[in-house]
Formats: structure tokens, C-alpha cells, sequence
């Protein structure tokens, strides 16, 4: 019968009186089931003990109340069917794993320990377990530390291996099995890859800078925590370039310290010039992708421009954990060893560009760690290597075929393609039972038809609004953002004013990892400070921001 499978079965007994026959299996069954099916013609069921591959023997008892007779019953366990991986860590996650993790691989079947093979050395991919950093064309040396299994006699049969490697830091491994591997009856597993992962770095690292165009642009610099742990941000401290925001004098070096935050192992964060009011400033607070740089005394903020630095340091200013120069730079890193050879390339003065490390690379501290890109991914992997863009849409090419992201966004499966001119806005809405300020369906649709007319594709996101669900729904205009937020009568579009700005919102409740590709659209209620009806709305000429206020049945 086939492993952990019921089998039905008959049993022909006959008696010469043609007596009704009684089938009586005993109490010990050494842990199967046997149940009756139909007892006229004797059919029965047989469920055998739980990952037991044992064969087993009952002697069963027929009697027709005057005679009786015994006989015995052999059953042995086959698998024809190909085990599969029931379970294996690390698992497939974004989260870094510690370099020192172990990798556990648990069988739907018992395995024969003399198909289990590892590499004893690294090089030439081989044996029945691999695992490796560059596609399978060399493996990693394997050490066997343990096997398990239901059964007591590991040196023939396994169900759990475990295993240890030497793995470097900041790398992406994958583990495979082939089809050396067979379970207890010689039937081969299929061949197939168990699991891929990250391992940690020893610390966060600067992972990519914005490009700087005016003198009051805002800057920003990304950082990734692959440590395997929470780290939090004031245990660091950034070092840069700055200006001073009132008169524009320039500094070669400024620490700035960094806040009390938190950041979550496999997270991005961006550091920002600090900008705006005192409301934008505490709805940044609530963003855990974004901490604004530059104390609230001063107006000195870092600033650099197509030559620049950035250096990220203990709080104390003792050490660097990471550093990265470019274009004509001269500075040196307060630890030397951080980086060696020559400069990384300037940053063009161009919107939306970016200085990058390289996805996925190992930290070598040195220049071939970056690249320059015309297309930023703030707060996102680094997943953009093209500059192509033939539709003229402001998304790359590359990031709108099937199976791409940009800065890990589906742009695809939220409907961009490379034939058309994608525009992509989110909307959040105040929470109101106005009218004037929930979005409708009928509305909506009736602006992607208009574009659609002059060759541009929307697509709109307001989240949960018309499906009421978690999963995204392009049809339904939700890809996962647009939000309800809190109500205010009034709603300006410029700061330090007496009311939460648009800007305030778009801080607090968008993903800035969305910022290079979607329009922001608040519906609000009032432009006017007292909440009367004011004008529908407002837009940023040659921006990404617009406010619509028809509250109070305008």
C-alpha cells in the first residue's frame, strides 16, 4: 500500500453453511486504523500508522459463532508518489537572515540516507543538496549536522536535514535538491529549488542618494538594515555636505545627529533634509520610511550637488559604518578602510536620478559598488538597471513587463505597459459622510475614459473604497494605497499656516517608496480657513500634488 495513504480492501471467506461470517481484527493494531465499509461483502478500510514505512502483520480472527478460524494478514509500505519539501528555513523572505543560520530541510516522506550528498568542498556543484551564490555555477561546502525522522534508525532513513555553511555577509544564497535525492522505495524527488535568502551585513549600510538640481531641493539618502535585527537610528549619526537654508553659504563637512526611530531588520528608511512646518514635521514621526534630517533651530540641512559625500557614523562620530564618495569628492572617511580607490561617478543634476548600490552586491567600499540611475527607488530595492523609456510615461521600460517591479512596486500587475503612457494617483479621501469629498466610481471612470481619449492611461488607487478588500483589485481602482484620513475643515495648500497642509497628509499616509511614480490627490473639504465653500481645488504646475475641496456641497 502507498505511504500514509488509506487503502480499501476485501476479504473472501467462505463457509460451508453459508453462515454469516464475523471478521474480528484483534485490540492492537500497532497504530493503524481499520474500519468497516460495508461488513455484507466484508469491505473494509486500512489507514496505516502515521510516516511509518514498517511492514506489519495481524492475525485476524473469522468465526461464524460455531467455528472459528485465524489467519494472517501482511501489509508493506510502497511510495511511487515523489516526496515534496513540507517545510525549510530560512524561508523565502525580504528580512535578512544572521550568516551563521542553519538550513533545515523537512521531507513529505521518509528519505534514504544513502541518496543524501553534499559538496565537501566548494567549486563544482555537486551531490543531492546544493546551495549556491552565483546560480548553480559553483556550490558552497556543506556540513551535515543532524538528521531526524519518525523512524529510530537515521543511518538508513531521514525525514529532517539539517545543515551549515560558511556564508558570506550581504549575499543572496539559494538552496536546491536534485533528483539524486529518493525517498525509503528508490522513488526519485523532482528536482527543484528549496528555498533563497540573505544573509546579514554586520551593519546598516547607505544604500543610494538623490540627485540635487536647485539649491532648494531637499535631498535624501537611503539606508537598508540587513543586520538581522531592529537597529535604531540614534545610535547613528550622518555626515555631509550642508547648506545653510536662510543665505545659501555652503559647508564642506556637518554631523547631523539622527532621531529616536526604529528600523526593522530588511527595511529601507530615507533621511531628508528637513523641510516644512511643525505639522509636517510630527506627521513625519509617523511614517516609518522617512526621518527628516537637520534640527528644528537652525535652517542647516545637508546639501550636496554633482560632487559629495556621505557618511554614516556611530553617534559618538568615532567610527564609519559605511561611506561612499562621487564625482571630484576629496573627503576621507573617519575609518580609513571604509573606502579604498578611486571616486564613484558624479550625480547629474537631473530630476528623479540617483546615485545606487548595486542590488544585491557585496560591500566592497569601493567605487564598483555604484551606479548612476536616472530613475530613484526611495525607500525600495535597488531594481532598476535600465534608462529606457520610448513611451515618455517617466517609468522605465524595464519596469513595466511582466515579473518587474520598480523599487519591489508591480507596476505590471497595476496595469503599466510599455505601449502606453501610464499615470498613476492615489487618492486619499477625508473620513466624511460629504459627498463632495468621497470619491465615486462613476466620476473616476469618467477620467480614464477623457485620457484614455488623448492616449494616456490612469490609473486611480483608493484603496478599500469600492471593494471592501484586502486583495489588490485594479478594476476596482484599489492597488493597495489610498486612504481614509482624518477630517479637517480646513485644508491649505502651503505651510505654516494654522491647519495641516496637503503636503502634511501626503507625508503621513502615502509610501514614499510610491513617490517617483504616483500623483498624490487629497479630497478635502475647505480651502478657506473658517471650512466655508471655497473653490473646487487646487494643482502644483509642473508637479505631482493636487488638492480637490468640494466639502459643504460645493
Amino acid at each position: 500500500m502507498q505511504y500514509n495513504q488509506a487503502t480499501e480492501f476485501s476479504l473472501v471467506v467462505s463457509d460451508a453453511d453459508n453462515d454469516s461470517v464475523q471478521i474480528d481484527f484483534g485490540d492492537d493494531l500497532n497504530g493503524a486504523q481499520i474500519s468497516v465499509i460495508d461488513d455484507q461483502v466484508l469491505r473494509f478500510s486500512y489507514t496505516p500508522p502515521a510516516n511509518s514505512i514498517t511492514p506489519q502483520s495481524y492475525t485476524l480472527t473469522a468465526t461464524d459463532t460455531k467455528d472459528t478460524t485465524e489467519f494472517v494478514v501482511s501489509v508493506t509500505v510502497v511510495d511511487s508518489t515523489p516526496a515534496t519539501i513540507s517545510n525549510v528555513t530560512p524561508q523565502n523572505s525580504n528580512e535578512p537572515v544572521f550568516v551563521d543560520s542553519p538550513v533545515s530541510i523537512t521531507f513529505s516522506d521518509i528519505m534514504l540516507v544513502s541518496t543524501l550528498a553534499v559538496n565537501s568542498s566548494s567549486g563544482t556543484c555537486t551531490g543531492s543538496v546544493q546551495v549556491s551564490a552565483d546560480n548553480f555555477t559553483t556550490c558552497l561546502a556543506l556540513t551535515i549536522e543532524s538528521l531526524s525522522g519518525t523512524t529510530s534508525d537515521t543511518s538508513t532513513y531521514f525525514h529532517t536535514v539539517n545543515l551549515s555553511a560558511s556564508f558570506d555577509e550581504d549575499t543572496q544564497y539559494i538552496v536546491r535538491v536534485t533528483a539524486d535525492l529518493a525517498n525509503f522505495d528508490s522513488t526519485t524527488i523532482l528536482a527543484q529549488t528549496a528555498t533563497s535568502f540573505t544573509t546579514s551585513s554586520q551593519d546598516i549600510k547607505i544604500t543610494e542618494l538623490s540627485s540635487v538640481q536647485f539649491s532648494n531641493d531637499l535631498p535624501w539618502i537611503e539606508l537598508y538594515n540587513g543586520t538581522g535585527a531592529t537597529v535604531n537610528l540614534q545610535d547613528y549619526s550622518l555626515k555631509a555636505r550642508s547648506i545653510n537654508m536662510s543665505d545659501s553659504t555652503l559647508s564642506d563637512e556637518q554631523v547631523f545627529a539622527l532621531p529616536n526611530k526604529e528600523l526593522l531588520n530588511g527595511a529601507y528608511i530615507i533621511l531628508q533634509s528637513r523641510f516644512g512646518d511643525d505639522f509636517l514635521a510630527s506627521a513625519s514621526l509617523n511614517n516609518t520610511k522617512l526621518v527628516l534630517v537637520g534640527s528644528a533651530n537652525d535652517q542647516i540641512r545637508p546639501y550636496w550637488y554633482i560632487n559629495g559625500f556621505a557618511e554614516l557614523l556611530n553617534s559618538a562620530g568615532t567610527q564609519t559604518i559605511d561611506f561612499v564618495k562621487f564625482g571630484s569628492s576629496t573627503q576621507e572617511p573617519v575609518t580609513a578602510s571604509q573606502w579604498q580607490g578611486e571616486n564613484a561617478a558624479k550625480i547629474l543634476p537631473e530630476q528623479g536620478a540617483s546615485l545606487k548600490r548595486t542590488l544585491g552586491a557585496t560591500d566592497t567600499n569601493q567605487n564598483t559598488d555604484w551606479n548612476y540611475s536616472v530613475f530613484n527607488t526611495p525607500a525600495g530595492p535597488n531594481d532598476i538597471s535600465c534608462s529606457i523609456d520610448d513611451d515618455e510615461d517617466g517609468i522605465p521600460d524595464c519596469a513595466e513587463v511582466e515579473g518587474a517591479t520598480f523599487g519591489g512596486l508591480p507596476l505590471y500587475e497595476w496595469g503599466a505597459r510599455t505601449s502606453q503612457k501610464d499615470i498613476f494617483i492615489e487618492i486619499d479621501y477625508m473620513d466624511s459622510s460629504d459627498v463632495g469629498i468621497t470619491p465615486h466610481r462613476t466620476a473616476l471612470e469618467k477620467i480614464v475614459s477623457v485620457f484614455a481619449n488623448k492616449g494616456y492611461t490612469v490609473h486611480f488607487d483608493v484603496g478599500d473604497l469600492f471593494d471592501q478588500n484586502s486583495d489588490i483589485a485594479p478594476e476596482n481602482f484599489d492597488l493597495g494605497g489610498g486612504n481614509v484620513v482624518p477630517f479637517n475643515s480646513y485644508t491649505p495648500f502651503e505651510y505654516d499656516l494654522s491647519s495641516p497642509n496637503l503636503f502634511t497628509y501626503k507625508m503621513e499616509y502615502t509610501d514614499i517608496t510610491r513617490r517617483p511614480i504616483f500623483h498624490y490627490l487629497l479630497m478635502a473639504s475647505s480651502g478657506n480657513e473658517d471650512g466655508s465653500i471655497s473653490g473646487s481645488g487646487i494643482a502644483e504646475i509642473s508637479g505631482n500634488d493636487l488638492m480637490v475641496t468640494m466639502g459643504g456641497g460645493a
